[in-house]
C-alpha cells in the first residue's frame, strides 16, 4: 500500500507542473 503512494507523489508532482506550464 505505501509503495502505491510513493508512486503517486512523483505523479501528482507531474500533473501539477503540467497544469503550472500550461497557459489558463
Amino acid at each position: 500500500m505505501k509503495n502505491l503512494v510513493l508512486l503517486f507523489i512523483p505523479l501528482l508532482f507531474t500533473i501539477n507542473s503540467l497544469s503550472a506550464a500550461k497557459p489558463n
